[in-house]
């Protein structure tokens, strides 16, 4: 007994490492995001990599008339919907967590309409229109997530998403 309590004692003074801090900017949003939304981490942060580099400051002026907003590009025609379901669309242009969170909702929208699979994935940017032209621009941004996917897996040695396996 007499050496359990004397290793229990000098166990508290051997040093603890720190986890190793991730890689990537706002990583705990994208964490919390991705369980909230049943969503593969690494997808959203490829998502996240691809719209913006992670950059809050990102802004795209589309010639359409909407602009993108912030680390996952939220597009300004969301701006009514949630401002209906209560969300301040100011914090969703300023919020870095936010902005992921909203991001992680369109995705898993997304994922609710036509599946989990890459068209989903390629409607996030292009949306779900049928000319040839949207349906390009799909599978052009699709593409993009893909390999920004494959690169963040490999940075981090983690096992490919059920969505890159599933297909």
């Amino acid at each position: 007994m007499y050496w359990l309590v004397a290793i229990l004692c000098l166990s508290l003074f051997v040093p603890v490492t720190p986890a190793a801090a991730s890689p990537y900017p706002h990583f705990d949003c994208f964490e919390q995001a991705s369980q909230r939304y049943n969503i593969d981490v690494n997808l959203l942060l490829a998502i996240g990599r691809v719209e913006s580099e992670f950059s809050m400051d990102a802004t795209n002026h589309n010639t359409n008339g909407t602009t993108d907003y912030g680390v996952m590009m939220i597009n300004s025609h969301w701006e009514t919907t949630l401002r209906e379901m209560g969300i301040d669309w100011n914090e969703v242009t300023t919020s870095e967590c936010l902005n992921i969170h909203i991001g992680a909702w369109v995705l898993a929208s997304n994922f609710a309409r036509v599946g989990v699979n890459w068209y989903a994935v390629g409607a996030y940017n292009a949306g779900f229109g049928k000319s040839e032209r949207t349906r390009k621009n799909r599978l052009r941004y699709a593409s993009k997530v893909y390999r920004a996917l494959v690169g963040i897996q490999e940075e981090s040695n983690s096992e490919p998403s059920k969505l890159v396996a599933s297909n």
